[in-house]
């Protein structure tokens, strides 16, 4: 009796004479406290980017758990992770921003941890895309994450889209230059 006993390791108290145990505040959510005796909220400590933390009154860093492949956080001092959007990926855990997909390379989903290459006969030639161009007729394209399509060579044509080869001109006509 007559003692004064500091406030648990994860919560916090401004509060001069305090008469309980009920005057420490938890940390909040996003946050941890590792010291008993805390006397403001600057005492719990945020969780850095890339990391996020649901529990009220943490008093471990490891309560800051990373985000999961495919989410990211830029913020500090979060609960929640967000999702890589479509055209952006990230194949690490615990990182504060996500990647764009490469030239010749795309995703329409989100949460992705990589990029899909552009099938033969598409390609796409800008970064973070969320879908690849079909080569159109006069051209082709042979290999998968393509940035360009080629022209057919004289003599050789392509009359749909997507193809993956030219073919040669028939009897009797012949290639034009362009």
């Amino acid at each position: 009796l007559g003692d004064c006993v500091n406030c648990k390791a994860g919560t916090w108290s401004s509060e001069v004479g305090a008469g309980s145990d009920s005057a420490c505040i938890p940390c909040g959510p996003g946050r941890y406290n590792r010291e008993a005796g805390s006397s403001t909220i600057t005492s719990c400590t945020k969780c850095v980017e890339g990391k996020f933390n649901v529990k009220v009154g943490s008093t471990r860093v490891y309560d800051c758990k990373d985000c999961t492949k495919g989410t990211y956080q830029s913020e500090i001092g979060s609960t929640y992770c967000l999702p890589c959007y479509p055209g952006r990926f990230n194949s690490q855990a615990g990182k504060d921003a996500c990647l764009p997909c490469d030239i010749g390379q795309y995703t329409n989903d989100s949460e992705q941890t990589q990029c899909k290459s552009c099938p033969k006969g598409n390609y796409q030639s800008g970064e973070g895309s969320t879908y690849c161009l079909p080569c159109y007729p006069g051209k082709f394209n042979s290999q998968d994450g393509k940035s360009v399509c080629s022209s057919c060579p004289i003599g050789q044509y392509t009359s749909d889209i997507e193809q993956t080869q030219c073919k040669s001109c028939p009897k009797g006509k012949h290639g034009k230059n362009s």
